[in-house]
């Protein structure tokens, strides 16, 4: 018999079968305890989004442990592809940066083919800890196949539904738990037991995750609870206009930093966050200084002009203008045109993208009536309406915004902002 050890997390005391300890206690695993699980959301005004990756990242294994248990007994998988299953789920965010997306598109300047995902395969196959092991090794030495176990966090393996579906994998179930508890002052209408229980009704055929719902649908309109409170979550914390914002005035701090060679891309791909920190506050660039300082004191500026996309004629015309601004050099230049326009530094003016959030991956359901046989069916076509619930949420969500901070936006200047920003 298998020894099971027990977890306390803050979404509650979880077991994962002991054979997956030596990953857990990991240099490179551990490092995850100094890479923030909100990313910069703290900053934002969300002050009580504290917690780590290291968290999510064992919680996510138990999760997946105690799923795969179930398709284990269940008979939709084998020994072998539970061992995979739940070391990918605990690796699955090994190669996350510091502030985690908040500086993702910054690195993809330097390494194109860079992916959070793609990194954390390069840190399981090549990073030692201080005994000079990798996880390979540790993967290996417990029975789990590395190679598979990599092919299942790229998503590139059946399994890794499991894990990545949003919002029924155990990655989207952990964190809405884990975030909802964190800034439960904001949030509405979600219920902690539901994703632990619909865990037990999951099922996994031909690569998909599905629901069996022999509750006249009582489960599938859970599942529909639980992807409402998924799309609200991006809808006000993970996409929320602050957080956005701040995620800006980080990007711009790193990037001088990177230009002026105080920090190099390797090393910031692996750095924890308080090794990032110490560089940015001894830059020798006072623009750096300056942004941390706005960072710190929660100094977000005023809102001088946000562009819509019901300002343009077609959908399509703002989708072109939007993805003019996901290029970060175009970004630089215009804020540092805005700034010249205003007067103020450059450090002062932040341009950023509030995008819409994606909308939750339908799932099967298979449901049975008393007697009746089951019948295959979707959560989008069982609750017709979810998807015009979720689309009202996020009415006028989708923006770009620009913010100055230390200066009143007076008419005359956001004519001038207006000008600069809309010529692309």
């Amino acid at each position: 018999m298998r020894e099971v050890g027990y977890l306390r997390t803050s979404i509650g005391n979880l077991s994962l079968d002991e054979e997956f300890y030596p990953i857990v206690s990991h240099g490179w695993f551990t490092r995850l305890k100094f890479l923030s699980q909100l990313g910069v959301a703290k900053f934002a005004g969300f002050l009580g989004a504290g917690g780590d990756r290291f968290e999510h990242s064992v919680a996510v294994g138990c999760l997946t442990n105690y799923l795969a248990n179930l398709f284990l007994a269940k008979g939709y998988i084998d020994e072998s592809d539970k061992m995979d299953l739940v070391s990918a789920g605990l690796l699955h965010d090994v190669g996350h940066p510091p502030y985690s997306h908040s500086l993702e598109r910054l690195i993809k300047i330097h390494d194109r083919e860079y992916d959070h995902k793609k990194q954390g395969v390069k840190i399981i196959q090549e990073c030692e800890d201080e005994n000079g092991r990798t996880l390979t090794d540790i993967l290996e030495e417990i029975g789990s196949d590395p190679e598979r176990v990599c092919k299942i966090i790229v998503k590139k393996d059946p399994l890794s539904s499991v894990i990545s579906h949003k919002p029924l994998g155990t990655d989207a179930l952990s964190y809405l738990q884990h975030d909802w508890r964190r800034i439960r002052g904001v949030f509405k209408s979600f219920k902690e037991d539901w994703a632990l229980g619909i865990l037990n009704f999951l099922y996994y055929r031909e690569g998909k995750v599905g629901i069996a719902d022999t509750q006249d649908l009582f489960v599938s309109g859970m599942a529909s609870r639980i992807a409402e409170s998924y799309y609200w979550m991006y809808r006000n914390v993970y996409y929320d206009e602050l957080t956005k914002c701040v995620e800006r005035m980080a990007e711009k701090a790193v990037d001088v930093a990177l230009e002026r060679e105080e920090v190099e891309v390797e090393g910031l791909k692996l750095m924890r966050e308080f090794e990032l920190l110490y560089c940015l506050y001894r830059s020798a660039d006072k623009r750096v200084r300056r942004v941390m300082g706005h960072i710190e004191r929660g100094n977000v500026g005023e809102t001088f002009l946000e562009v819509y996309p019901s300002h343009f004629p077609e959908a399509k015309d703002y989708r072109k203008f939007a993805e003019a601004y996901r290029d970060l050099r175009r970004v630089r230049e215009k804020e540092e045109a805005v700034a010249e326009k205003l007067g103020v530094p450059s450090a002062d003016v932040v341009i950023f993208e509030v995008p819409k959030p994606r909308m939750p991956d339908d799932v099967e359901i298979s449901v049975a009536r008393g007697r009746e046989s089951s019948h295959l069916t979707t959560l989008f076509r069982e609750f017709p309406t979810l998807r015009e619930r979720l689309e009202s949420m996020s009415e006028r969500a989708e923006k770009l915004q620009v913010r100055v901070v230390g200066k009143e936006p007076r008419e005359s200047s956001r004519k001038k902002v207006e000008k600069v920003v809309l010529d692309v």
